[in-house]
C-alpha cells in the first residue's frame, strides 16, 4: 500500500493535563520511494478553547525521510482558532508554564538532524499567567499577559534567537524586581518605584518590545505616556527602557536570581557541568520575595 487515510467524528486524546477532544478529524498515510507522510486535520471540540463558530482546521504534518530514519520534519499550524497551551504540552513541556488560560494562535516547525531538533515557533500566546511563568523565582509578577511572537528559534533545547512584544496589566509586580531590573538590565526606573514599605507595587500596563540572539539582548519600551516606557501605574511611568541598546542576555538571568554564593559563569563550558552536577535550590526559596534593599544612615565628615 502507498496510502492510506482515516476520519473520525471525534478522537479523545488523554493527556496529563487532562483530556482534550478533537472532533472531524482527518488523517493521510503516504508512502513514496524518498519519504513517508502523515497529514492530520482537525478542530477542537466546544468547550475545549474552540470558538462557536467552525473556522480553518487546525493542521499537523510529520514527514520522515525513508533513507534516514533520523531526519524529521513536523509542522502545526492552529488554523482559525487558538489551541490550549495544555495541548502543546505532552510534546513541548515549556508550555505548560503558560498557565491553564492560555492559548496559543500560530505556527510550529521542527527539523531533526544529526539527533538534534531545530525548533520555530511564530505567532500569538494569549492569558500567560505570569505567575505561573515565573513560579519558582524568588521576584513576584502577576497579572496576565499577551506575547506576540514574530519569530523563536530553538536549536538543541537552546533559545538561539527570538523577538516580539510582550504586554500586560494590571497587575503587581516586586519592587525587589524593579530594583533588580535597574541594577541587572539597567532600565531606567522612577523614584515612585522604589518608594513605599511593602514589597509589591501595582501597574496599570505593561508593554515591551525585546530581541535576543547571540549578540544580545534589546528590549524597548512601548508606553505612549512617554518616550521608552514599559511599565506604568496610575500616576505615571515607572519603568523606561535602558540607554544601552544592546546588552548581555545572561543580564535577564541576574535580574530573576538574586546574587548568591553558588552561581557559576554562564558559559558554554560550564552549561553542561550545571545539567549533570546537583544543584542547590534558589536563596531565598522560590516563591518568597526578595527583599528590598536596605538603606544605612552613613556620617560624612567636613572636608
Amino acid at each position: 500500500w502507498q496510502h492510506l487515510e482515516f476520519a473520525a467524528g471525534s478522537v479523545t486524546l488523554h493527556t496529563v493535563d487532562g483530556d482534550r477532544t478533537l472532533v472531524d478529524v482527518r488523517a493521510s498515510l503516504d508512502r513514496a520511494d524518498e519519504a513517508s507522510r502523515i497529514s492530520c486535520s482537525f478542530h477542537l471540540a466546544r468547550g475545549d478553547g474552540a470558538p462557536g463558530h467552525r473556522s480553518a482546521p487546525a493542521t499537523l504534518t510529520l514527514v520522515r525521510r525513508r533513507d534516514n530514519d533520523d531526519a524529521w520534519t513536523i509542522e502545526f499550524a492552529t488554523g482559525g482558532a487558538p489551541v490550549p497551551c495544555g495541548l502543546l504540552a505532552g510534546s513541548w513541556p515549556p508550555a505548560r508554564r503558560a498557565g491553564d488560560s492560555a492559548t496559543f494562535h500560530g505556527q510550529i516547525a521542527a527539523q531533526r538532524a544529526a539527533g538534534k531538533w531545530t525548533l520555530t515557533v511564530s505567532g500569538q500566546f494569549r492569558a500567560i499567567e505570569l505567575e505561573t511563568l515565573l513560579a519558582g523565582f524568588p521576584h513576584k509578577l502577576t497579572g496576565a499577559a499577551n506575547l506576540e511572537l514574530d519569530r523563536a528559534t530553538i536549536a538543541d533545547g537552546r533559545l538561539a534567537s527570538a523577538a516580539g512584544t510582550l504586554s500586560a496589566g494590571p497587575g503587581t509586580i516586586s519592587r525587589s524586581l524593579i530594583h533588580a531590573m535597574h541594577d541587572n538590565l539597567r532600565l531606567d526606573t522612577s523614584r515612585q518605584a522604589f518608594l513605599g514599605r511593602s514589597n509589591r507595587q501595582s501597574f496599570r500596563q505593561l508593554k515591551l518590545a525585546f530581541d535576543v540572539d547571540p549578540s544580545g539582548l534589546a528590549i524597548r519600551g512601548l508606553l505612549p505616556q512617554a518616550s521608552g516606557a514599559l511599565l506604568a501605574d496610575e500616576t505615571g511611568v515607572l519603568v523606561r527602557q535602558s540607554a544601552v541598546e544592546r546588552q548581555p542576555a545572561v543580564n535577564l538571568l541576574r535580574t530573576l536570581v538574586p546574587q548568591t554564593a553558588v552561581q557559576v559563569p554562564a558559559t558554554r563550558q560550564t552549561s553542561g557541568l550545571a545539567a549533570f552536577l546537583p544543584l542547590p535550590p534558589v536563596v531565598p526559596p522560590p516563591g518568597s520575595p526578595a527583599p528590598l534593599p536596605q538603606a544605612r544612615t552613613i556620617h560624612v565628615g567636613p572636608q
